[in-house]
């Protein structure tokens, strides 16, 4: 950490990120969530958001789902549930969650996912929420 400038009371964000986002601390990250929290509901702070959507891509890869949440859009890629546990409105509870949790942090959300799409669409009570 030496070798990030600091500009006045805060870190370069370039040098940080240099510093902070190489492939073997990336890994770690990874590994450490894999063997400690695996499962779990987690947040994993980065240095920016090309750091936050490395992790969240090594992440899934690994057969985790996650996503990098940055700033004040959140963008629904995938509405997912375990076969076994299709037909027992558990998605549709996870983005019900997600959409309150949006309107509390005053976000906006863009609905990539086909299924989200079609529910924040077919009614206007989601239109605040709309990129």
């Amino acid at each position: 950490m030496s070798d990030v400038r600091i500009n006045g009371f805060k870190y370069n964000a370039l040098d940080l990120e240099q510093t902070i986002m190489i492939p073997d601390r990336n890994k770690l990250i990874v590994s450490t969530y894999l063997e400690y929290a695996a499962g779990k509901s987690t947040v994993i702070f980065c240095t920016s958001v090309n750091h936050a959507n490395t992790i969240a891509q090594m992440l899934r890869e690994k057969g985790v789902l996650a996503e990098a949440v940055s700033g004040n859009t959140w963008t629904i890629n995938h509405t997912g549930v375990r076969p076994e546990y299709n037909g027992r409105g558990i998605a549709r509870k996870l983005l019900m969650k997600l959409i309150e949790e949006a309107r509390a942090r005053q976000v906006k959300i863009q609905p990539v996912c086909s299924y989200a799409k079609k529910i924040m669409t077919s009614s206007e009570e989601y239109n605040d929420l709309l990129c």
